[in-house]
C-alpha cells in the first residue's frame, strides 16, 4: 500500500529516498535504493527523531542533500532529495500520501474491533 503511493514521490525528479515513521518512532517504510543504501541505521536516527518529534513541516540542507520532513497524525515522512528537486511537487505528493497513511492503522483484536 505505502510502496505504491511512494512511487509517486519517486517520480518527482531529484527524490532519492523516503522514510516513513509511525507515531511510536518506528520505521514502517523506507526506500533508499536511489542512495545505494539497503536501509538507514536506526541507532543514528535517535537524536534526529527526538529533535523533529513535534514538527509538522521542515525543510533543511544536510551535506549535499535536502531533507523534507512532513508530520501527519500517525508519524512523519522524511523525503531525501537533491537540492535542486522541486519542493512544491514533493509537498504536493506528501499531501496526497498522508491521508493514505492515516488509513493504515493496526487492526483491533477481540470484541473491541466491532466498536470504533
Amino acid at each position: 500500500m505505502i510502496q505504491s503511493v511512494a512511487q509517486d514521490l519517486f517520480r518527482v525528479d531529484g527524490v532519492l529516498g523516503i522514510i516513513v515513521f509511525s507515531s511510536d518512532e518506528k520505521i514502517i517504510f523506507q526506500d533508499l535504493s536511489q542512495l545505494n543504501m539497503a536501509g538507514f541505521p536506526v541507532d543514528g536516527l535517535d537524536i534526529m527523531r527526538s529533535l523533529f518529534h513535534d514538527v509538522k513541516e521542515a525543510d533543511f540542507l544536510y551535506g549535499s542533500y535536502r531533507i523534507t520532513i512532513r508530520g501527519y497524525s500517525s508519524g512523519h515522512i522524511w523525503v531525501i532529495m537533491r537540492p535542486d528537486a522541486s519542493a512544491a511537487m514533493v509537498r504536493l505528493q506528501c499531501d496526497v500520501l498522508t491521508p493514505k497513511l492515516e488509513e493504515v492503522k493496526p487492526k483491533k483484536k477481540g470484541i473491541g474491533r466491532f466498536f470504533t
